[in-house]
């Protein structure tokens, strides 16, 4: 190192090299990667090929970690997204959880209290009790049982206008009891166009409220996961109330729904009104 050292201090481009190639692997001298590229400079801008082949390497390796950087970077924030993401959907669940056992709860002290409130002013009938007109049994014979209506919505493939239903039991649709008057549903991943946007989202619906005469409600939330441009229109307004906006959209939409017959539903949102068959 001592011996190129002079000579590089005497412009030899190839000791130059050589003192560059010291510093750059320890060969006599501590290691010093800023000392052994000025040293490459020297030699390159004193002639020397090799030094101008080992800056275009340094230049090189840089670049290359520098890309390597950028894309762990990426991978690094993509990573921290998803995790944001899941945190969001696993609290979301538990906050609709929660509602949920409090709803059940607050009805089953309501049907509670009813049963009660009948059993204390319940009236013995009478020898000479008139019987029901028939027209009165007509109306009940038109009376849906609320057991039969749920199975009849859980075991339904609703559509309208050929596209499966996005909230009601259907081929896009994973739905179960929760409990003997209620129905859960979490969809899988759809798609629609909205204005000039294509909207990439899933659903997670509560069916309930049933009732003897056929109605019943359907209350959804939108879960967006995506939102690009489109080449096709849509509605500037999406009637089922679909926003250009990503993640859980609050508050919760609600359809009131009607049995028409075993095959199809009448189901009403806002000023809306939307037609299912099965």
């Amino acid at each position: 190192f001592e011996w190129y050292n002079k000579a590089a201090a005497n412009k030899h481009n190839g000791a130059q090299f050589k003192v560059g190639e010291c510093y750059a692997n320890g060969w006599g001298v501590l290691k010093n990667p800023t000392k052994a590229s000025i040293w490459y400079q020297k030699a390159a801008a004193n002639g020397s090929s090799l030094a101008k082949e080992r800056l275009t390497d340094i230049k090189n390796g840089q670049l290359a970690a520098k890309s390597r950087e950028k894309s762990l970077a990426i991978e690094r924030k993509k990573a921290k997204e998803q995790k944001q993401r899941l945190e969001a959907e696993r609290v979301e669940k538990a906050r609709l959880e929660k509602t949920r056992q409090q709803r059940l709860a607050a009805e089953k002290k309501r049907l509670r209290e009813e049963r009660l409130a009948k059993l204390k002013h319940k009236k013995v009938p009478q020898k000479n009790t008139p019987k029901p007109s028939s027209a009165n049994k007509a109306a009940k014979t038109r009376n849906i049982g609320i057991p039969q209506l749920v199975n009849q919505v859980l075991k339904g493939q609703w559509r309208t206008a050929n596209i499966a239903a996005g909230n009601l039991p259907s081929a896009v649709n994973n739905c179960l009891k929760s409990s003997e008057t209620e129905i859960i549903c979490f969809s899988t991943e759809q798609q629609r166009v909205v204005g000039n946007s294509n909207v990439m989202f899933t659903t997670k619906a509560t069916i309930n409220n049933f009732k003897s005469n056929g109605q019943f409600k359907v209350k959804y939330y939108y879960n967006v996961l995506d939102v690009s441009s489109s080449n096709k229109s849509g509605p500037a307004i999406d009637p089922a109330g679909l926003r250009l906006a990503t993640g859980w959209q609050e508050p919760q939409q609600v359809m009131e729904c009607q049995s028409i017959d075993q095959k199809r539903l009448s189901c009403l949102q806002g000023k809306y009104k939307f037609s299912f068959t099965n």
